[in-house]
């Protein structure tokens, strides 16, 4: 299944090939679709935050994962995305209102949610990455969350708790 885009693109892969044999297959795949130069495989990088500040959207079609990471760092980027509904923040974030959710393992869902982020107007993929970042801000920084978790912890172990 192929998404039909009008629009000048290209994609970024960012991370390490943890897997080989599923990276080199992702490879291929890029190459026998004649997308070599449009999917870029650009490997472990330490600027993330400047990369996904630099996107249109991102992107996180996991099966499953516990985090995921990569969703946390788009939505502090302050961009939209289309990611599945896997681990925790997603489904945290989904409640607070992010939109872009689909289930994993569908790709007809994937790429229609991909067809409507890369079709929203600047203001409404604004919108959505303001949303993104308060979200990020207010849910998954360690800064704003920990007090919380500490009246948690005390209010369970008492004023003695050395959590």
């Amino acid at each position: 299944m192929y998404l039909e885009v009008s629009a000048e693109w290209r994609l970024l892969v960012v991370g390490p090939a943890t897997e080989p044999s599923y990276f080199e297959r992702c490879r291929r795949l890029v190459q026998s679709a004649g997308l070599d130069g449009k999917v870029l495989f650009v490997g472990p990088r330490d600027d993330v935050p400047a990369i996904a500040r630099s996107c249109d959207f991102g992107v996180v079609p996991s099966l499953s994962e516990s985090g995921p990471l990569a969703l946390a760092e788009f939505l502090a980027a302050g961009i939209p995305v289309v990611a599945t509904r896997v681990g925790q923040i997603s489904k945290l974030t989904e409640r607070a209102g992010i939109a872009g959710f689909v289930e994993p393992g569908d790709p007809r869902a994937l790429a229609t949610q991909l067809s409507e982020v890369i079709d929203l107007s600047a203001a409404e993929r604004k919108r959505r990455g303001e949303l993104g970042q308060r979200v990020a801000r207010e849910m998954l920084d360690i800064r704003e969350s920990m007090p919380d978790l500490y009246k948690v912890y005390s209010a369970v172990g008492g004023e003695d708790c050395a959590c």
